[in-house]
């Protein structure tokens, strides 16, 4: 917004997950897979309210809910930029930089050209999500910088797998999401694809990927369990690491994410080191069970 005016609203999909007494959010989604109706009634009451706060310039992000029985709900309203991977999403989806409009605008320069700024893509889809280890430790190994280097390496050839953005430092300690507490957010990635569908399996090829290679970033506060070596172990390891590529690939269903993530999963082994991720993800396609239908959480970006 600038001078009360609104100039331009955006509207993503952010996907949330409970860790026990925490509540932190796994991806980000573009476009809402709401439609076009249920977009428009969210970007007007989230407009609605930036404009009863008396908020006229700048960037602003607001947490919505949104479901069938209940409407639109406002839960937050930020006189900032929204944070996580707000920024970049909107850098690979319409070239705008929110951090470069935000002191324009307080600046009193004018950015009226964003009215007019689309999708630079309009036919695809975006897909963020985070590398996490499932231990904790202590980021050492290559370095953090190095790790992404590799992870870039690999998917060079993918155009669709967009970016690695590292989070944390060399020697941060970081809590695992097989572990009580918060998980650490160690990478953020992107991708994207001409349907949500493909944008999620190319982001779930990327992150199994990382965590494939996760002991050589991170440094367990604790020695870490041996490899199975029994056939029916390894048959339970196998399925065990499909359920968490699937569950990877479904970050867009919150419940369907949880119930495959449920801690009885998670604390079982994991192992998907010897499957390539989109072969592996085109494999297990057809044991995916079916979408469970869950509220979203859609992140409102408005800049005026």
């Amino acid at each position: 917004m600038q001078h009360g005016r609104l100039l331009f609203c955006s509207v993503m999909d952010a996907d949330k997950q409970s860790y026990g007494q925490f509540f932190q959010g796994t991806g980000r989604s573009f476009p809402t897979a709401h439609g076009h109706v249920v977009e428009a009634s969210v970007a007007s009451h989230c407009v609605a309210s930036v404009q009863a706060l008396g908020l006229t310039t700048g960037v602003f992000d607001l947490d919505v809910r949104f479901s069938p029985q209940c409407g639109v709900r406002i839960l937050e309203v930020n006189a900032r930029m929204g944070g996580g991977s707000v920024q970049r999403m909107h850098q690979h989806v319409y070239g705008m930089d929110l951090v470069e409009l935000h002191l324009q605008t307080c600046m009193g320069i004018s950015v009226g050209h964003v009215a007019h700024m689309h999708p630079l893509e309009p036919s695809m889809c975006y897909e963020a999500g985070w590398v996490e280890s499932p231990y904790s430790g202590k980021v050492s190994g290559i370095g953090i910088d190095a790790f992404a280097e590799r992870l870039r390496s690999m998917f060079r050839e993918h155009p669709h797998v967009l970016e690695f953005v590292p989070l944390c430092d060399d020697g941060d300690a970081i809590n695992g999401y097989k572990v009580p507490g918060l998980p650490s957010s160690l990478i953020m990635v992107f991708a994207k694809g001409a349907e949500k569908s493909f944008a999620r399996k190319h982001l779930a090829g990327a992150l199994c990927a990382a965590e494939e290679r996760i002991a050589d970033l991170v440094e367990p506060d604790a020695p870490l369990a041996p490899k199975v070596t029994s056939s029916v172990d390894a048959v339970v390891t196998a399925a065990v690491g499909t359920a968490m590529i699937c569950a990877a690939a479904a970050l867009t269903h919150p419940l369907l994410f949880e119930q495959v993530m449920s801690p009885k999963r998670r604390n079982a082994p994991a192992d998907c080191a010897s499957i390539q991720p989109f072969e592996a993800l085109e494999a297990s396609a057809e044991l995916m069970p079916s979408p469970v239908p869950s509220p979203a959480y859609p992140a409102l970006a408005v800049v005026r």
